[in-house]
């Protein structure tokens, strides 16, 4: 039924140069038809700390603005909250709503003048778990975060920022918003250590194949056999294409070497991003050969690259300081889409520990133009500038009928994940001394402190961290 429901409505695609971007042009020939009413969500956001809901919809009845009285119902997944009669003018009309209920929520939308004309509009981020507060950073002053907007909320990546209170914390973090954060040591430091965590890192299926302990594919493949030996030899097309056919024979959980070679191949023929692409199905595989991969010749294409230098790193990075003076600012590279930062210290000779959430902004801002009106049976123009200057882009463009909207969209689920996982990150750290029972009792929990101790056991708490927002995260998104 939804695939019938979209209007997938295009006949010819062109990609060509303008302006230095990729723009696509796309001519929609299917016939187009005026429909009694369709009302669209102009603008929300929420009043009162979240208590009302404020919105703006455009009407048009037969694709002509809609002047007069109007019926509004607010909707708690099909259910009425509230109901509301308001004017609207050229098209457009406002309202405010009490907001309650766990959600998705919805506006049904009714001409006074002819009952029989209705619309419904869906609220995207309405849900409870979306549109409550959630601290991203606790480091200084407060930053929260939600999926709808309050005034002088700020917008990233669909998720609408607000300052909070200022905290007396020994760092402070400048924002949450950015590709580099920046952290003032609000007073002396002895030693610290800040952990990198990048959640979006690959991470090995619950039934990966362990390289150390499982078969070896060499072993029992008579075509990987075949495909290694033409790799070697220096014929990656052939070998390219034996590995892709055993790949594909597989019956079970494959062998990380398999799309490792891949990866191999793909880097020698020169296309980096394919090679990339096959090296986190590597990870999710089970690959963890680091020093192998790094100094790898058959992946020299790669290098320099930044997301192969993510790869490398394993999706976590550590930066050990000592006595840091108060001023002094320290600046760490983040992940995208959302980088997870957790410090440990020892601050006048207590242990502190803090954390942040930081979500880096869109690398590149796709434009769409369309024409404000479409007549039926005519022709729809709509260009798309990707907003990329010298690579290629691949565009996925839906088009869909204006009253088969719902209240989930491409950003709204990345910025409900992003939420997520910041919601189970701030369950599993604190921002504060830590009591030395604690320490007794959990002496692994706190090993950041102990600027003595190596890499790997300075990791356990971004490891523990991880586990359970992903926990977070996967419960959410079950819901």
């Amino acid at each position: 039924m939804i695939r019938e429901a979209l209007a997938v409505a295009w006949r010819e695609v062109r990609l060509v140069a303008y302006r230095a971007a990729a723009l696509g042009v796309l001519v929609a020939r299917r016939p187009l038809r005026e429909v009694p009413l369709v009302a669209t969500l102009v603008d929300r956001r929420l009043e009162l700390g979240g208590a009302n809901l404020v919105v703006q919809i455009r009407i048009e009845s037969f694709g002509s603005p809609v002047d007069g009285r109007v019926q509004l119902e607010l909707l708690d997944r099909g259910s009425r909250l509230a109901q509301i009669s308001a004017e609207a003018q050229g098209g457009l009309v406002n309202a405010r709503f009490a907001m309650s209920g766990a959600g998705p929520h919805s506006i049904n939308v009714q001409l006074a003048a002819d009952p029989s004309r209705t619309a419904t509009v869906p609220i995207v981020g309405s849900r409870a778990a979306e549109r409550s507060q959630t601290t991203l950073s606790p480091l200084g002053n407060e930053v929260k975060g939600s999926l709808l907007p309050s005034e002088g909320s700020r917008p990233v990546r669909g998720i609408f920022l607000e300052d909070g209170a200022a905290r007396s914390t020994p760092f402070r973090l400048e924002r949450v918003d950015t590709e580099k954060a920046r952290i003032t040591a609000a007073t002396r430091v002895e030693t610290a250590r800040i952990v990198v965590i990048d959640p979006t890192y690959p991470a090995a299926r619950p039934d990966a194949v362990d390289p150390v302990t499982g078969p070896h594919p060499a072993h029992f493949d008579e075509k990987y056999k075949l495909g290694e030996k033409l790799f070697i030899q220096g014929k990656i097309e052939a070998a390219h294409a034996v590995f892709d056919e055993a790949l594909a024979s597989q019956t079970g959980a494959p062998h990380p070497n398999y799309r490792y070679y891949l990866a191999c191949c793909f880097a020698r023929e020169g296309s980096v991003l394919p090679a990339l692409d096959m090296l986190r199905g590597a990870l999710r595989d089970g690959f963890r050969d680091f020093d192998h991969m790094a100094a790898d010749d058959d992946l020299s294409a790669l290098r320099g690259h930044p997301a192969f230098e993510a790869i490398k790193a394993g999706g976590r990075k550590e930066i050990a300081l000592d006595d840091v003076e108060a001023g002094a600012v320290i600046e760490v590279d983040m992940p995208g889409p959302l980088g997870l930062l957790a410090i440990g210290a020892y601050v006048s000779g207590e242990p502190w520990e803090g954390w942040a959430a930081l979500i880096t902004p869109a690398a590149i801002a796709p434009r769409i133009t369309v024409p404000e009106r479409a007549t039926p049976g005519g022709e729809a123009r709509i260009e798309i500038d990707s907003g990329r200057a010298v690579d290629g882009a691949s565009v996925y463009l839906v088009i869909k009928d204006a009253r088969l909207l719902t209240p989930d969209t491409p950003a709204s689920r990345l910025a409900g994940g992003i939420k997520a996982y910041a919601e189970g990150a701030g369950k599993a750290l604190t921002v504060g001394k830590v009591a030395p029972a604690d320490l007794e009792a959990k002496p692994r929990r706190y090993t950041a402190y102990d600027h003595r101790l190596d890499a790997e056991q300075c990791h356990e708490i971004a490891v523990e961290t991880e586990r359970l927002a992903r926990a977070m995260l996967d419960a959410e998104g079950q819901r």
